[in-house]
């Protein structure tokens, strides 16, 4: 598989990003205003259905389990799928935006998984 020109530098370690190039700022920065976006849509959502709570206590959960796993693995090193599978997980909800969401971020997990494998943290 062909990868994009300067993407084999997109890693999220310090001292690797203070070597990137603006294009790749660029699309970091990108990502993040997605990912921020996502979540105040998902927020309104799930307020408006009276499900925020139980979305949070998830969101804790996940990021407890992966904290503690974290401390009994070497390295840590999260695939851009494992994001899309933690996304999954958030996209219980029925609406158009969601629902394109949940497809989009299905696509980046299939991909990713049958191109890289699964990560051990799993």
């Amino acid at each position: 598989m062909k990868q994009l020109p300067g993407m084999d530098q997109f890693v999220l370690d310090w001292q690797v990003m203070k070597k990137w190039p603006a294009a790749l700022w660029a699309v970091f920065l990108s990502m993040i205003a997605l990912i921020a976006a996502f979540l105040v849509i998902l927020t309104s959502h799930y307020r408006q259905a009276h499900a925020l709570r139980e979305y949070a206590i998830w969101g804790v959960l996940l990021f407890a389990y992966f904290f503690v796993r974290s401390r009994f693995c070497d390295e840590v090193h999260i695939h851009h799928y494992t994001l899309s599978m933690i996304v999954l997980s958030f996209t219980g909800y029925q609406s158009a935006f969601v629902t394109a969401i949940c497809g989009l971020f299905n696509g980046i997990m299939i991909e990713g998984a049958s191109f890289w494998g699964y990560d051990p943290v799993f």
